[in-house]
């Protein structure tokens, strides 16, 4: 119980400040899978565990780019939940808890999305501050913009860890062996295939 009511809520919220850092305020690189993954695992004691989820989440999505609207898989909440799953209580396997963190990565662009949105929407006081002449509430602005981003992000993370842990947890138990068997087999690619994004994406085209 002490994981639902503190640690993982203290987790999310970390996570959601280091999201933040993504494209939204600082741009230091803390956000990137490659950090997360380990950084998160070495709280939760496997830093190699959190190391590789996170290095095959940031190779994965080298190539995608936020371009006009579109909003891409986001690495930070992939790899977060992947490693909470993996060493939250429920210990979930990689095999299963990769792909489930990649579906949540894909599903929390869409909610970002929309989200964005909804923020594009605050540039209305400011306009409306512009032509009456009055000061630009930024720091409300700024608040409310920002911190509805992390919270969303914070929720969407917790909700996403205590469902899926036991759920995933107790399909792969109940799976033959021979599925299992193959789920392994195919995380175990999944890093050839993840070298071969990096390959392309390092590569030198004239």
């Amino acid at each position: 119980m002490t994981w639902y009511l503190v640690a993982l809520p203290s987790l999310s919220v970390l996570a959601a400040a280091l999201e933040v850092d993504s494209v939204h305020m600082g741009q230091w690189m803390l956000s990137r899978p490659v950090v997360v993954g380990p950084f998160f695992g070495a709280i939760l004691g496997s830093a190699w565990t959190g190391a590789l989820l996170g290095s095959l989440v940031e190779m994965l999505g080298l190539e995608a780019r936020p371009l006009g609207c579109v909003v891409p898989a986001n690495g930070t909440v992939a790899a977060a939940i992947g490693v909470l799953l993996c060493l939250g209580p429920d210990g979930v396997v990689p095999a299963a808890a990769f792909p489930a963190a990649l579906a949540c990565g894909v599903l929390f662009s869409r909610i970002e999305g929309g989200i964005r949105a909804w923020r594009a929407a605050l540039a209305l006081p400011v306009v409306d501050a512009l032509e009456e002449g009055r000061p630009i509430p930024w720091r409300g602005l700024f608040v409310r913009s920002i911190g509805a981003h992390a919270a969303a992000t914070a929720l969407f993370i917790y909700a996403a860890a205590a469902l899926l842990g036991p759920v995933l947890s107790w399909f792969w138990g109940a799976l033959p062996r021979v599925l299992r068997a193959g789920a392994d087999w195919a995380f175990e690619k999944t890093l050839w295939i993840a070298l071969a994004v990096l390959i392309g994406s390092l590569w030198r085209r004239p």
